[in-house]
Parts: C-alpha cells; sequence; structure tokens
C-alpha cells in the first residue's frame, strides 16, 4: 500500500504533468531553448536558494562529495563494462550515458513530491515544515549533478583543464547557494523582505515549469520505436545504484535518516533529462532510447525505493 500511495502522490501527478507539456508542445511547437534558458538561470538557481536559506543540512559538505562518491562508482562500473563488451554497435553503445546518471531537474520533483505526501508525513506533524529538510538535501543533490555534468560536458568537447575550471564556476546555482548558507550562517532574515511571499510558492512553480518543460523535450525527442537493451540496462543501474548508495550510506554512517533517505532515493533515479545537453535548438538526442525505459523505472521502481528508504533509515 505504500509503495502504491506514493506511485498515486508522486509519479502519477508527474506523468500527467509530463503529458501536458507533450502535448503542448505537439500543438503549439513551444521554443524549448527559451524554456531551457529561463529555466537553468533563473528557476534552478531560485530553487537551490530558497531551499537552502529555510534548511541547512548538517552535512552540507559531505552530502554532496557522498553524491559524487555515489556517481564515480558507477562510472567505474561502467568503465568495466565498456572492457566485457567492446563489440561496437552492441549494447556498449548505451552503456556511458547509462552509468553517468545523476539525479536531474525531473528527479527533485519526485523527491519533493514524495516527501511532501502520504506515506512520509503520516504522524510527522506539519508536512509543510517537515519536507523542508528532505527539499534542501535534495537541492544540494541538484547542484550536485549540474556541476558535475557542466564539467564533463565542457571536458568531452574542449579537453582542456582550465575550461573544465570555469565550467564549474560557471554554473550560476552555484552562487545562489553560496548566498543562501551565507545568509543563514550570519542571520541575515529575509522572512520580512518584500520577497519572501514570492518565495514561499516557489516549490510549486518549480514543480510545475520542470515537468511541463520535461514533457516538451519527450514530445521532441519521442521516438516509437522501444528498445529492450537500453531497458535492460536501465534497471540494471536501478538495482546496482540502490546497492552502492547503500552500501556507501551504511559504512559511513554519518548522515542521519533525513539525508540518507534522500540520498538513497535520488540515487535510483535515472536521468531521464539530460536531453537539454544534447541539440538545445533542434531537439536533437542521441541518448534518445533511454526516455521511455527511465520513465517505466520512474513511475514503477522509485516508488519502490522510496518505499525501502523509509524501511531502512526511518525518521524517529
Amino acid at each position: 500500500m505504500a509503495c502504491l500511495s506514493v506511485f498515486i502522490y508522486a509519479s502519477l501527478p508527474m506523468a500527467i504533468m509530463f503529458l501536458i507539456g507533450y502535448l503542448l508542445d505537439k500543438h503549439f511547437s513551444l521554443d524549448v531553448r527559451t524554456y531551457d534558458i529561463v529555466t537553468r538561470y533563473a528557476v534552478m538557481p531560485l530553487f537551490i536558494f530558497l531551499s537552502l536559506y529555510r534548511h541547512i543540512p548538517s552535512h552540507v559538505t559531505l552530502i554532496p562529495a557522498a553524491f559524487a562518491g555515489i556517481l564515480c562508482l558507477s562510472g567505474l562500473l561502467g568503465w568495466l563494462l565498456q572492457k566485457i563488451l567492446p563489440e561496437e554497435g552492441t549494447i556498449r553503445d548505451f552503456i556511458s550515458p547509462f552509468m553517468l546518471s545523476d539525479t536531474e531537474l525531473t528527479g527533485v520533483v519526485f523527491l519533493i513530491l514524495v516527501f511532501s505526501h502520504v506515506p512520509y508525513f503520516t504522524g510527522m506533524g506539519n508536512p509543510k515544515t517537515f519536507i523542508i529538510p528532505f527539499v534542501s538535501v535534495a537541492s544540494l543533490l541538484l547542484l550536485t549533478s549540474m556541476i558535475i555534468h557542466s564539467v564533463l560536458l565542457t571536458g568531452r568537447r574542449t579537453h582542456s583543464l582550465s575550461e573544465m575550471i570555469r565550467a564549474f564556476f560557471s554554473v550560476p546555482s552555484l552562487y545562489t547557494a553560496v548566498a543562501a548558507v551565507l545568509l543563514r550562517s550570519f542571520n541575515i532574515p529575509l522572512e520580512h523582505s518584500f520577497l519572501w511571499p514570492v518565495l514561499l510558492h516557489y516549490d510549486g512553480v518549480f514543480v510545475i515549469l520542470t515537468c511541463i518543460m520535461t514533457g516538451i523535450w519527450l514530445h521532441k525527442s519521442y521516438s516509437p520505436e522501444f528498445k529492450w537493451a537500453p531497458a535492460l540496462l536501465m534497471l540494471v543501474r536501478f538495482v546496482l545504484m540502490l546497492g552502492i548508495s547503500y552500501a556507501v550510506i551504511h559504512f559511513s554512517g554519518i548522515f542521519s535518516p533525513t539525508e540518507s533517505q534522500v540520498l538513497f532515493i535520488a540515487a535510483s533515479i535515472p536521468a531521464v533529462i539530460a536531453l537539454t545537453d544534447h541539440g538545445t535548438s533542434t531537439g536533437i538526442n542521441p541518448t534518445a532510447a533511454f526516455i521511455q525505459p527511465s520513465l517505466i523505472i520512474y513511475l514503477l521502481g522509485c516508488p519502490l525505493a522510496a518505499v525501502l528508504a523509509r524501511v531502512l533509515f526511518p525518521v524517529i
């Protein structure tokens, strides 16, 4: 029943909003490049700022490091699989993007919807208060994945260490995160400023805009042909990432139940929407074969991961 509840309150609303974005682009052919720029330079930075301003996790530096470590372990597995499967034109072609997945925008939306509804807030008091620590941890993971993505893509394109360093410091959300931590650390209040009423409603704006943009990309990259190789790899990745994340959390022994739950679920989320990194203006995406199996994992696998996280790392 718990898994069904997560499906109803998290996966199903996401699927409906994906469909809205899909149909909007189908009938109106939206300018997705402008949408993407607004998301990267306004939506994400403001969301991360608000999340970290409201709550600074106890391990504000170790959480991104642990998540980056989990992704590095998955990348190592991908490299080993490439060595085992050397033939071109086979399942090997799917390994690199499959292993270098990360928690993208849609993953954070899933986390927000999970932790703001049953079964998580049951008996925990006000869900609006209870969700804040979870969202702040999720925002750190989003920032980490954005930085990793930016640095890796720059490295593949330029093969220049200096350009990769510049890419690290070119992520706008990095500066809003630092600003939020500084404001909170020095007890500079924003609650009575003219911006606060707008920021209070920003979680909902973030969820809706992100899902609609996802639906737009789904329409631009959709292929009616379902490929079983990517589906199998996404399923294997789902299981592997749950195991890797549990091992990192268990053997480190430093993370709170809240932090552990978010890390565990985020590691299992496939990067469905790494779409904007490929052909932003045209919608051409070389990893489009992953979209359909990734959505299946979202709808069926991630609710299971959420329930497991609550069982393995209960919040007392």
